[in-house]
């Protein structure tokens, strides 16, 4: 767990990729995620500069175009991980609209502003800054913020295409590795649907070597198709400290 505090830490003093989380926070990775229980290998320092594949495009640019610029959409995240024969499996859901994220994870609602995640409290009009909440569940979504699709595009345009299988119906998968510098590598598998990304499958196995599995499966539907999303917490009551 240290070792996430860390690259947020890295992420937030490095201008240039401080500027590739501006956007939502999606997700997303790692990434990463406290999903991880801790013990795992550094995340590289040098994510997007890293990679041997640096600067080799190879995915459509109208694809990573077109998946930067998605105005509002609606997610699952379904996260998969082994470790010393202990496997555990969660999932998110959410809605990105008008600049916000909001998603629902074990039963309550969260909304993401400011690269802070708060707990919605609907009975008491309240969002509380769950870095305040003693909760082990909780540590599982601390880092969601950094799983968002500016950081995903950032990983993809420095992967190489290994395989790419077109369909009938117009879809394809492509698989692209990330290969940091020190050799490890993470593996993304991409559908797309008319230069739209509307999935991604990725896979840390050969990044975190204490992992027997660890697989991230985001799914995109409703782009840029949502008309209107009514959720309003404006008004809420914000705890940012314990009270």
């Amino acid at each position: 767990m240290e070792n996430i505090k860390s690259f947020i830490k890295m992420m937030k003093t490095d201008k240039r990729k401080r500027a590739l989380m501006s956007l939502v926070l999606w997700f997303l990775f790692l990434v990463l995620v406290y999903i991880l229980m801790g013990g795992f290998d550094a995340i590289p320092s040098e994510i997007g500069t890293g990679s041997k594949y640096n600067n080799k495009q190879n995915i459509s640019s109208n694809s990573l175009s077109n998946f930067e610029n998605m105005n509002n959409y609606e997610y699952t995240y379904e996260i998969s991980t082994t470790i010393n024969n202990i496997s555990n499996t969660y999932k998110i859901s959410g809605t990105y609209y008008n600049n916000n994220n909001y998603f629902d994870f074990d039963n309550n609602k969260y909304i993401i502003q400011n690269e802070n995640i708060y707990l919605v409290d609907e009975e008491n009009s309240t969002l509380t800054n769950i870095m305040n909440i003693k909760n082990d569940k909780l540590s599982k979504i601390m880092d969601f913020r950094l799983l968002n699709k500016t950081n995903f595009a950032t990983f993809l345009t420095s992967s190489e295409e290994v395989t790419k299988t077109s369909y009938k119906d117009g879809s394809s998968k492509r698989t692209l590795v990330y290969k940091s510098a020190d050799g490890k590598e993470i593996t993304f598998v991409t559908s797309e649907y008319g230069n739209i990304i509307n999935g991604i499958d990725i896979n840390f196995v050969k990044y975190f070597s204490h992992y027997s599995n660890f697989n991230v499966v985001v799914e995109l539907k409703n782009i840029n198709n949502i008309d209107e999303f009514n959720t309003d917490y404006s008004k809420y009551k914000i705890i940012e400290k314990g009270e």
